[in-house]
């Protein structure tokens, strides 16, 4: 007779202990022995009917793959390494499973275990394949350039949303008036309105040839240096881009603006998107490091924040990862990968295992500086190269045993005959010092840190090291460290030393010392308790260094004391700190763009947690989009970037071009054919013309995926030379106005008003680039900046060239929704606030630039009140004043004089709204 397989399963999971011992002497059966005991415990909540955690235990391939937590359930022939069994021996209530009703018999547990050990044999299940998986998410959908709609529109855009304004029966406005459309494509543009001379001769070319006299006017504003500078602003928002660290410090990032340089110079050379894309995931790769400012862009906690403890250290170093991650999938991918830190994304299709093998690509970058390869021609690498010319003919006069010591703005250099040791000593003058890093190196030029090798022991003459600053902090090769190692006057070591101990013997030629070397670079506009500035000091309490020898002795290889009594060694020392002081301004300084480290291997966290780890993950991208690069946990970090990015920038990725001709959209035209620019998920919005998102995504890679020439077919279409005028009746029908029957009015972001206010008066500063002008005062490590000068003349730049502070209220363009910097900003806030209307009628700003804006208008218009009346309308609004604003303008300048007329003019809705 044969039996149904339920009644056996029940049969053996009612046995005794020892006569499921006495099974175990054969193998264990998968469907009479394990299946009866998962079904009726586990199949509930991890069965074919629901799955928790994306997690099913009735198919050996899903147990294999785990579920949203990312661990391995089942790793065959080793149960101590799946999650399986840790979970039913868990005494843990909220780890253990089964969670409802008893735990799992011990003789249930022991039969799974040995199951396991014996290779997890599943009949019918041992070759299955995981079903690819797919997705409806339209994001992530194949880009299909769809036919262009034949409905005699010139401009394809145009023919596109023709189709959806007939649908709604929507008639178009007219052309908008030329003083408004050279007004509103010069602050798309360039973010600066037209000076009154160019609005009058568009006008009059636009009388004899409006076209022409149009796409003349695009050429001008696309060669204009400004056009960069605008839509460098655009993505700096995108990435967060901010000058300081956030977090409680809130630390000075001095030498990150030359990554918003190298935004504004790519946006004006027209580099093609995909290239962009390229040097800021790889820049070290293709010859720009520069670009690779953006893996750092976000905020990230300070060593001095984070503290020594090394849990700390490790969620610190995850949450700088996860930043990177943000910044890149939010601002290239369109997606909000960072939900998928802790478990699957909710909404899409992306894993736990996703994130992490994105967090693997990114795993060789550190918050940290940079000195970056130049181009051989630029200015700062040929001041470098002549300088260390210089350095090395002074360094060559040294005798070959004779030792010295180089004292640069941030650290020694200290140089000694090439010796060859198992072991170094580092001598220091007793009393008040600090050291926090050694380096040490085989030559004057060579680069490899041979203290960061496997074995090494470090120790030194303090009785008790600190529990959480121990000495071996000293090699860490972290720059950021700060009083790590400090010896206090009268501690009863005559001679404090620090010795380091290799494996193999090393050849040895320098050493570095620094105390907080980065603090040269992050610490500025920072002053100590006393009102001094501080910085990164160097240790000058530095004595001596000695080699072991093969007999045991030891051998004084320098002696900082023996050289200050060589006159002729001193003067030759006193001429290579000066030049390496003139280095320090002169040569390509570290620049803020993220160091480079030896990616160590990643596994899943569990629920985020790095004290957790998981399954390993190679580097990939995401699987749904077969993102496996074919990468190894030995794969180089540089390697892995570059596949990622050749990834990202395939022409089968359907989201990258996607998101960017979004993002061009949601600047020319106010709001994206997504409205969620950085959000393509389920979460986000949905494309209003989802055939026209496609064409213009294609389109924009058929035309070699330039910005400029995506730019140009936006704006040259009439929807955006419409009149923005209201209806009544179209807006019953589409209220916010994704159709474009119009073109939709809206605030001009808080740098364009910044910026129109400085212009009009005559006072602005066009130079572009270069170090951004400060506006805050010296501030205490863990104070906040605080402003103090945001009118001054040196402030009279384009607002791009502030230096912007996370967590800091400029006292006037912060009520105009200029944004933090802390987090994902993909489109600004529009806000209308009391604060607003009082800024800009008494802010002291525009106090300062209406006097301004008042003479400029007495010097260049001549004598004549009402001249002087039309000349501040067009400086301001760009076009002449109606009768009726002439008598009310003329009436206010006689009683209360003509900066209140300006201040007037500075707070019309035409001057800080774009229509």
């Amino acid at each position: 007779m044969q039996y149904p397989r339920k009644f056996l399963g029940t049969l053996a999971a009612c046995l005794t202990a020892s006569a499921t011992a006495l099974f175990a002497q054969s193998p264990v059966d998968y469907h009479t022995q394990i299946e009866p005991i998962l079904e009726s415990r586990c199949y509930r909540c991890h069965g074919p009917d629901k799955q928790e955690s994306n997690l099913r235990l009735d198919r050996r391939i899903s147990m294999l793959k785990g579920g949203d937590l990312g661990a391995l359930v089942l790793v065959p022939g080793h149960p101590e390494e799946g999650e399986l069994l840790k979970r039913l021996k868990s005494d843990d209530l909220e780890f253990r499973m089964p969670r409802e009703g008893a735990p799992l018999d011990p003789s249930e547990i022991a039969l799974i275990e040995q199951w396991v050990k014996e290779g997890a044999k599943w009949p019918g299940q041992m070759d299955a394949k995981e079903e690819k998986k797919t997705t409806d998410l339209w994001s992530l959908q194949p880009i299909e350039k769809s036919a262009i709609p034949a409905n005699g529109s010139a401009n394809p855009i145009d023919a596109f949303l023709q189709e959806k304004l007939s649908e709604h029966d929507l008639t178009p406005n007219p052309a908008a008036e030329p003083h408004t459309l050279i007004r509103r494509a010069s602050i798309v543009l360039t973010g600066l309105p037209a000076a009154p001379e160019r609005i009058e001769k568009f006008a009059t070319d636009f009388k004899a040839n409006p076209d022409q006299a149009y796409q003349e006017l695009l050429d001008e504003l696309f060669a204009s240096p400004h056009y960069g500078e605008r839509w460098a602003q655009h993505w700096l928002d995108t990435i967060r881009w901010a000058e300081t660290t956030g977090y409680e410090s809130n630390e000075f990032r001095k030498n990150a603006w030359p990554y918003r340089d190298y935004v504004v110079e790519s946006f004006n050379q027209d580099k093609p998107y995909d290239q962009f894309v390229k040097e800021q995931i790889a820049g070290d790769t293709l010859g720009n490091d520069l670009g690779m400012g953006l893996l750092v862009a976000g905020p990230h906690a300070p060593a001095s924040t984070v503290g020594q403890q090394p849990a700390d250290i490790k969620q610190a170093r995850f949450d700088r990862l996860d930043e990177t991650i943000q910044s890149v999938s939010s601002s290239m991918m369109g997606l909000t990968f960072a939900c998928a830190r802790c478990h699957s994304h909710k909404f899409d299709p992306i894993s736990i295992k996703d994130y992490y093998s994105m967090a693997a690509v990114f795993n060789d970058i550190e918050y940290d500086y940079r000195t970056p390869d130049l181009p051989a021609e630029h200015p700062r690498s040929a001041a470098g190269q002549r300088i260390m010319s210089a350095i090395a003919q002074e360094r060559s006069q040294f005798e070959n045993k004779q030792g010295w010591v180089e004292k640069w703005p941030d650290h020694l250099k200290v140089h000694f005959p090439e010796s060859t040791t198992k072991s170094i000593r580092l001598n220091f003058k007793p009393g008040n010092f600090s050291l926090d890093e050694i380096q040490l190196y085989a030559s004057a030029t060579s680069t490899q840190n041979l203290t960061q090798q496997d074995g090494i022991q470090i120790s030194s003459s303090k009785k008790e090291e600190h529990a959480t600053r121990p000495v071996d902090y000293l090699i860490d090769d972290r720059l950021d460290n700060f009083f790590v190692w400090k010896h206090k006057k009268g501690e009863s070591v005559s001679t404090p030393w620090v010795r380091i101990d290799f494996n193999d013997e090393q050849t040895l030629s320098r050493a570095e010392l620094s105390v907080n070397r980065l603090a040269h670079y992050g610490w500025q506009y920072m002053v100590n308790k006393k009102g001094e500035t501080v910085g990164g000091e160097v240790p000058w309490s530095f004595q001596s260094i000695e080699v072991l020898k093969q007999d045991g002795t030891w051998l004084t290889v320098v002696d900082a004391e023996q050289i200050e009594k060589n006159p002729e060694s001193q003067q030759r020392i006193d001429r290579l700190n000066e030049l390496a002081l003139e280095h320090d301004k002169e040569a390509p300084p570290p620049v803020f763009i993220g160091k480079l480290i030896k990616p160590t291997k990643m596994h899943v966290m569990y629920r985020g947690s790095p004290t957790s780890p998981r399954a390993e993950v190679t580097p990939m991208a995401m699987e749904i989009l077969d993102g496996d690069f074919g990468q190894s946990s030995d794969t180089p970090g540089p390697e892995r970037r570059a596949a990622f990015a050749d990834w990202l920038t395939a022409p089968d990725n359907p989201l990258t071009s996607r998101v960017m001709v979004n993002r061009l959209w949601h600047q020319v035209f106010g709001t994206g054919i997504v409205s969620t620019p950085s959000d393509f998920g389920k979460a986000g919005g949905t494309p209003s013309h989802p055939e026209l998102i496609d064409w213009l995504a294609s389109d924009l890679m058929d035309n070699g995926w330039s910005i400029k020439y995506a730019l140009r077919q936006m704006l040259s279409s009439d929807a955006f030379r419409r009149s923005s005028a209201p209806s009544e009746q179209w807006s019953s029908v589409d209220s916010d106005t994704r159709l474009l029957w119009r073109f939709p009015p809206r605030w001009l972001e808080a740098e364009v008003l910044r910026d129109s206010i400085l212009l009009a008066a005559g006072t602005i500063d066009l130079t572009p680039g270069g170090l951004g002008y400060h506006i805050y005062q010296p501030k205490l490590r863990y104070d906040q900046w605080k402003v103090v000068d945001n009118y001054g003349p040196h402030t009279w730049r384009r607002m791009l060239y502030q230096q912007r502070m996370r967590r800091v209220d400029d006292q006037m363009f912060t009520a105009f929704d200029f944004p933090d910097c802390a987090q994902i900003q993909s489109k600004r806030t529009r806000s209308t606030t009391p604060l607003q209307a009082l800024n800009l009628m008494n802010g002291n700003l525009v106090v300062q630039q209406a006097e301004h804006l008042a003479k400029r208008a007495t010097e260049e218009a001549g004598p004549v009140l009402d001249d002087q009346l039309r000349h501040m309308f067009m400086l301001t609004i760009g076009r002449q004043p109606e009768t009726d604003e002439l008598d009310v303008t003329r009436a206010l300048a006689n009683t209360n004089g003509l900066p209140s007329v300006a201040r007037t003019l500075y707070n019309l809705n035409e001057f800080f709204y774009l229509n």
